[in-house]
């Protein structure tokens, strides 16, 4: 009866242990999976403070342009195409979320509409 009481604590404890090192091997992973969400977070704000940074640059710009130009020779073809200037910001920034509406709705901030 002793030696059936050892066998089953044996196998108890390899039981422990093989879900000791499953817990390991889970907690490694969630761990590099929290690492690969803090990287993603941290390119997600770097690329809206860039879309920011843009937007300013733009409308400073279009301001600049409104002040040195008449303001019957200011039209839409002074600005860019919305569907040009979003494809040369996804050329840049490939994971960028902003949408072809985005770049229509900044333009037309920007032109006063």
């Amino acid at each position: 009866m002793l030696e059936n009481s050892n066998v089953v604590v044996e196998r108890l404890e390899r039981e422990v242990e093989e879900s000791r090192s499953r817990l390991q091997t889970e907690e490694s992973r969630g761990d590099k999976l929290l690492e690969q969400l803090e990287a993603t977070e941290s390119a997600l704000a770097k690329s809206e403070s860039e879309v920011s940074d843009l937007i300013k640059r733009l409308a400073a710009s279009v301001a600049e342009d409104k002040k040195s130009a008449p303001a019957s020779e200011f039209s839409e073809k002074t600005l860019p195409d919305a569907a040009k200037i979003l494809s040369r910001f996804r050329a840049k920034r490939k994971k960028s979320s902003v949408t072809l509406a985005d770049i229509e709705a900044i333009l037309q901030m920007i032109e006063g509409g």
